[in-house]
């Protein structure tokens, strides 16, 4: 009988998924070493002053919740509007940077919080703070700390009609002033639906001026394509009352073994017979990345920021278009490295505002070489590197910003 209740589930639903969390904390520096009697204090659930705005979840909230968007999302904090996925903005449509306890935030982050953890959610509109990187919005949210402990959580979901599945393992350990973040992801798909119909018009020149127009059809009927993916990361933080080191170690590997389309195609207005296509690819690309967020608090109002960040890609690629009796094979391998730091020195007048001196560089390099019906080798070498200052007021609803020199570094 149980079987069969899974499998109507199965076929209403079409998919499954699941939430599991493991604690090993041993000892919080919010514990006490004796025992006190019950005691009930019924406080406010929010705190809102000139500078942020504080929000304490409920324990139904936290417990009822398994990210921190899903959190987010139970508290309903007036500032902001949750769109779809992981995208904050706030009530205005301005996007909202995300910190967990002052430390930027990834999606994943979010997805693997252990939102029993969750203090306090704060929320700020023009931060003088340079640990929020000089966003204008900022949502951060203060953990509950571990002298030492963990836990560990594993997230997966199935859906059996689209043919995918993902899983992602997540750890978390903690020794007084280190924290070690250990995550693995893995994800596939199957998918032999994807159908569709694409048209190209073009207009070209006659003897006589006038002007020709052909409409080419594309009509996929059949369609394959499998995808794996398995992403690694390692996040180490120190963290004292003077100094936030925060490194990030990630890797990602993208295999598409098969991607294969077959159809027709045809030509109007000359009414050509639809001629049969079918084109097969793949695809590897595997990736690498670093990320480093260090805060040093020097005394008398001033701190220093050093944000760099590596990554680098190689990629490979390969086509084979066949039409009627043509064919078209194409070859792509790609490598490329990308360079970015900015160090900032900041000092806060107080309520006069804040002062920051940066200097910001990046370096990027990519070579590529095609194979096929052409053969050619591009290669790109780029570097900018600039200094600059900007001063900061923020005065009640009114933000002033004035910033001289920099670079885009995107």
């Amino acid at each position: 009988m149980r079987h069969l209740l899974i499998q109507i589930a199965l076929l209403l639903f079409g998919s499954i998924s699941f939430c599991l969390t493991l604690d090993a904390q041993v000892k919080t520096k919010d514990s006490l070493s004796i025992q006190l009697k019950e005691v009930v204090v019924e406080a406010d659930q929010e705190n809102i002053s000139a500078s942020v705005s504080t929000y304490f979840p409920t324990s139904k909230q936290k417990n009822a919740s398994q990210s921190g968007i899903d959190l987010l999302n139970r508290m309903a904090i007036p500032q902001l509007a949750l769109g779809a996925g992981t995208t904050i903005n706030t009530v205005g449509n301005r996007p909202v940077a995300v910190f967990i306890d002052r430390l930027p935030a990834t999606a994943d982050d979010l997805k693997n919080m252990r939102t029993t953890d969750v203090k306090k959610v704060e929320y700020y509109d023009y931060p003088s703070d340079p640990r929020f990187l000089g966003n204008a919005h900022v949502v951060n949210f203060v953990m509950k700390r571990y002298e030492y402990g963990g836990y560990l959580k594993a997230l997966g979901s199935e859906r059996f009609i689209a043919n995918d599945g993902q899983l992602n393992l997540f750890g978390k350990f903690q020794s007084k002033k280190f924290t070690f973040d250990l995550g693995l992801g893995a994800s596939y798909s199957k998918s032999t639906h994807d159908f569709a119909e694409s048209f190209e018009t073009y207009r070209l020149p006659q003897n006589d001026g006038s002007e020709k127009t052909f409409r080419r059809t594309e009509s996929v009927i059949a369609a394959d394509k499998h995808n794996r993916l398995l992403w690694p990361t390692l996040k180490v933080v120190y963290n004292t009352d003077k100094i936030t080191i925060s490194n990030i170690v990630g890797a990602a590997f993208d295999h598409t073994p098969i991607n294969n389309t077959t159809g027709t195609v045809g030509i109007n207005p000359d009414k050509m017979d639809l001629t049969d296509f079918n084109k097969t690819e793949a695809m590897r690309q595997n990736s690498l990345s670093y990320s480093g967020n260090w805060n040093f608090i020097l005394g008398k109002r001033n701190t220093i920021n050093f944000n760099p960040v590596y990554s680098y890609t190689h990629s490979r690629q390969s086509s084979l278009y066949r039409e009627g009796r043509a064919e078209f094979p194409n070859d792509a391998e790609d490598d490329s490295h990308s360079v970015r730091a900015r160090l900032q020195f900041n000092h806060s007048f107080g309520n006069y505002g804040n002062l920051k001196i940066f200097c910001q560089g990046l370096f990027y390099r990519a070579s590529t070489r095609y194979l096929g019906t052409a053969d050619l080798h591009d290669r790109l070498t780029t570097y900018r590197i600039g200094p600059g200052l900007g001063y900061s007021l923020s005065r009640n609803k009114y933000y002033i910003y004035l910033p001289v020199g920099g670079i885009n570094l995107s």
